[in-house]
């Protein structure tokens, strides 16, 4: 009689799902789990719930902040599968891939710990263009857009005053036309505009010209950058050039009903923009699922949020795209910026 002996199982290797702006739990190869927070735990189960149906939050703006959550999830789990292969290939081991997944947590939560770069990190100049949106439907988050906007500017010099970089803002605002308020201001000697200025630039009126807008503004970011670097000596450009920072932000309530250009030549350009320059560009959008409206245009999900048209929503989210734009203006080096989980829930506020 033949007696069947079992195979000793194989360790399971399981996949590790990247969360922007969270912490990451690791299961190993040997089958011992790493859990790098629990909370991450948590976040990632609320996702796959979302996911499966098994679990469906019962407030409209909690169902929307895991949603973001578990597209996300989903984006990072992909790439995460994709580096594993390549890794795999060059014969990485487990605690190398370990370490790679650790490092680019680590990058993420930095830019909610305020810490700033070393002075090797620092950009020659920081460009930042802002687009927002001044429609008639903004009028459902009352004076916040006037009051936020204060805010972020004001926020937005206090860091460049900290860290000496010279920072440049353009301001511009669009309905069915586009106006610029500020040109590639210099934010180190900034006068803030006062209250009724800021609330007769964005008083809501007309309809969304967000295309035409968008691409017109991020070409303009281009001269602004070359006049700049127009005004250096010749041997001090080559210097300059590589280290210079550009930031796009890009903020709507709606969906484009003006534009004569389309969603795909936006993507193009931006794509263009964040690979020859690394430009840092950011998506916020509300009455739509920001995360694939913004993908259409080519907006980063990382770097894309959905919030609620009303006062707190916005206010929540300027507070958060300002945090991310400090971070981003840091260094000139490539880095992982990402809005927090608790972030986009808050985003969510009525």
């Amino acid at each position: 009689t033949h007696t069947m002996q079992r195979q000793p199982s194989r360790p399971r290797q399981l996949m590790s799902v990247v969360i922007p702006g969270g912490p990451v739990p690791i299961i190993h190869e040997d089958d011992q789990t790493s859990a790098i927070s629990s909370a991450a735990s948590t976040t990632v189960s609320a996702s796959v719930s979302s996911l499966s149906g098994t679990a469906a939050p019962e407030k409209k703006n909690e169902c929307t902040a895991v949603a973001q959550s578990a597209h996300i999830g989903a984006h990072g789990a992909e790439c995460s599968e994709k580096k594993k292969t390549t890794m795999e290939k060059k014969g990485k081991t487990t605690t190398e891939k370990v370490e790679v997944v650790a490092e680019k947590v680590a990058a993420s939560n930095a830019g909610s710990s305020g810490s700033s770069a070393s002075a090797d990190d620092l950009p020659s100049a920081v460009f930042i263009e802002f687009v927002g949106d001044r429609s008639g439907s903004m009028s459902s988050m009352g004076s916040a857009p006037a009051e936020q906007t204060s805010k972020l500017l004001h926020e937005q010099s206090e860091s460049a005053k900290a860290t000496g970089v010279r920072t440049f803002l353009s301001l511009t605002t669009f309905d069915h036309q586009s106006k610029t308020r500020m040109n590639a201001t210099s934010l180190t000697d900034l006068k803030i505009p006062d209250a009724n200025t800021l609330r007769e630039w964005l008083k809501p009126r007309g309809t969304t010209r967000l295309i035409d807008t968008a691409l017109e503004r991020l070409y303009a970011q281009e001269q602004a950058v070359r006049d700049y670097l127009a005004t250096l000596p010749v041997e001090r450009r080559a210097v300059v050039k590589p280290k210079i920072k550009r930031q796009f932000v890009l903020l709507t309530d709606g969906q484009d009903n003006e534009s004569t250009h389309t969603p795909s030549e936006l993507r193009k350009a931006l794509a263009k923009a964040k690979a020859k320059f690394g430009t840092t560009a950011i998506f916020l959008g509300a009455n739509q699922d920001a995360l694939k409206s913004g993908a259409d245009m080519g907006f980063d999900v990382e770097t894309t949020m959905t919030f609620a048209s009303s006062r707190e929503g916005l206010t929540q989210t300027m507070k958060a795209c300002s945090r991310l734009m400090t971070h981003a203006s840091r260094s000139y080096r490539p880095r992982n910026h990402a809005f927090t989980m608790m972030e986009r829930h808050s985003s969510m506020s009525m």
